[in-house]
């Protein structure tokens, strides 16, 4: 093992303390090193006399105060500049919003009882130019705890999630961020996410099975993904948005309306009900219903369900070319002002056909109203 391979294993056993006390024992070891190396001892030797990182970690665990491994409620600033925000709620609610000094704030709350304390502590650490900050299992077994499940979203397994909610109490990380930041990944268990205020290059969720909520948003590249929870966004404009729900329900709005890019929902049981304007628009469920506004024109859309309704209006289009089909619905197609027309399966074309529809549903009724 090297110095640095040594020192990168230390700083992730430290998560469990203050970000002053990983600095200094950090620095400590760092001198060790360079004293010893300057002696004339080799990388090797050095390692060998520090000894066993995972000894030292739990001999300090037991010689600190206890607020200082272990607190209910902790907070850390940062001043540094990160490429990427990385937070682990596990089963913590987490809350992202903008930074009032444009400093990143963090704050911990465990308002559980002294098992929930025990299982659960927060971590924090800083390692090439990313930040990543979280809760962390300790192992201690909860009472009343329920089944794990394993969760597998159209066929990939993806994560696994306590199968009811902690009756200990609640956790929460609230994270603020400067208004720009670059990148922010999080990930969770069964706690939800909320974001609101920021803007981004990169955004990407994971949950297990908690609600995921998004307001004010501005990014390029974003992915939202949730086992049984549903995800809800109002006021977002993105280049590309992906977002998948195994059995939550898909919604979200725009107030002023302004088209965004691609947008891309899918849920496996679940209503999908959009309300904003997108350049292209994909939306499949297996058995639920589809309900889509669109304030302006768009270019492309497709929607799909197994056996739910799909209904459509767009608002504010020069020509409608929709492709329809149903298995044993019926379909109603409204241009402008002209007379509703009851069709079957089939191309229809209106005016200068440049918004492309395509519906499909099993057993559901489909409408489609353009203006």
């Amino acid at each position: 093992m090297t110095r640095t391979e040594y020192l990168e294993k230390l700083r992730e056993q430290l998560h469990c303390f203050s970000s002053d006390m990983q600095e200094e024992i950090l620095e400590d070891y760092n001198r060790h090193f360079d004293e010893g190396l300057a002696n004339g001892k080799s990388e090797e030797e050095i390692i060998a006399e520090l000894g066993s990182i995972e000894d030292m970690v739990e001999e300090l665990k037991q010689t600190q105060p206890e607020d200082t491994v272990s607190p209910q409620n902790q907070s850390s600033s940062y001043d540094g500049a990160y490429r990427t925000i990385q937070l682990e709620g596990g089963p913590a609610n987490v809350i992202v919003q903008l930074s009032e000094d444009n400093r990143i704030h963090i704050h911990y709350e465990n308002n559980g009882n002294e098992t929930l304390q025990q299982k659960y502590r927060f971590f924090q650490y800083e390692q090439d130019g990313n930040l990543y900050a979280g809760v962390q299992d300790t192992g201690v077994q909860l009472q009343n705890n329920k089944e794990t499940k394993r969760f597998r979203l159209f066929g990939i397994p993806l994560f696994s999630y306590e199968s009811a909610p902690n009756p200990l109490g609640n956790i929460t990380l609230t994270v603020k961020l400067p208004k720009e930041t670059p990148a922010l990944v999080v990930k969770n268990g069964s706690g939800n996410v909320q974001i609101s205020g920021l803007t981004f290059r990169t955004l990407h969720t994971v949950a297990g099975s908690g609600d995921t909520k998004l307001n004010r948003i501005l990014c390029e590249q974003m992915e939202c993904r949730t086992g049984s929870g549903n995800i809800s966004f109002a006021d977002i404009l993105f280049a590309d948005a992906k977002m998948h729900t195994g059995s939550g329900n898909i919604s979200g709005s725009s107030s002023d309306g302004k088209p965004a890019g691609t947008l891309s929902g899918q849920t496996g049981s679940g209503n999908i009900r959009i309300h904003s304007a997108f350049g292209n628009c994909y939306l499949q469920t297996g058995s639920g219903n589809i309900s889509y506004h669109s304030p302006h024109s768009l270019q492309d859309a497709a929607l799909q369900t197994g056996s739910g309704n799909i209904s459509v209006m767009v608002n504010q289009t020069e020509g409608l070319e929709a492709g329809v089909k149903t298995g044993s619905g019926n379909v109603r197609i409204c241009w402008k002002e002209d007379t509703p027309c009851t069709v079957k399966s089939g191309t229809f074309t209106f005016g200068n056909g440049e918004t492309k529809l395509r519906t499909n549903t099993g057993s559901g009724n489909v409408e489609i109203i353009a203006r």
